[in-house]
């Protein structure tokens, strides 16, 4: 996360067709996993790997977060959860560790517009290429749209407001 005062440099939505204007990549060659090879942790699956064209040539691609240029990635097979890990698992592992996310520390976090009241939206900070997001003050992932919104039926939710750092902390 970045000042709020900072215009962000992510999301901004193409000038043009960004699907219509991209070269065409071929489709990496699928490599069959032999069944029983590996027997996965529950709830992952293995993925394959494989090569990919990463990247954008568009002009409104931020070089600088990795967006450009087009360039040929390849990876290594790696293990991913199934579905996205949720608020009730993420508060588990909160509570089993004591961990205090990257938004928490920082005491704020950008919250999409139409999430938001009116009144907060409308005083809300907002990146001048992204101006759907509004930085909120306590906007937490147990607090999504900041102070006094709650997770109340949220439980299976995908957890918000987590930094890549947070996501590895999970992970490990």
């Amino acid at each position: 996360m970045s000042d709020p005062s900072v215009p962000s440099r992510c999301c901004t939505p193409p000038a043009r067709d960004a699907a219509r204007d991209a070269p065409a990549a071929p489709a990496p060659a699928a490599r069959p996993i032999p069944a029983g090879a590996v027997r996965e942790p529950e709830g992952m699956v293995l993925l394959p790997g494989g090569d990919f064209l990463m990247g954008t040539g568009d002009r409104e691609g931020f070089a600088g977060d990795g967006e450009g240029p087009v360039r040929a990635v390849r990876l290594d097979p790696f293990r991913i959860d199934a579905c996205a890990v949720t608020t009730d698992q993420f508060a588990g592992f909160v509570a089993a560790t004591g961990y205090r996310t990257d938004a928490e520390r920082l005491s704020w976090s950008y919250v999409f517009a139409g999430f938001l009241p009116a009144a907060r939206r409308h005083r809300a900070a907002r990146p001048g290429r992204t101006p759907w997001w509004c930085a909120v003050g306590g906007a937490v992932w147990d607090r999504p749209e900041g102070p006094g919104s709650t997770l109340d039926g949220r439980g299976d939710h995908p957890v918000v407001h987590v930094s890549w750092d947070d996501s590895a902390a999970y992970a490990a």
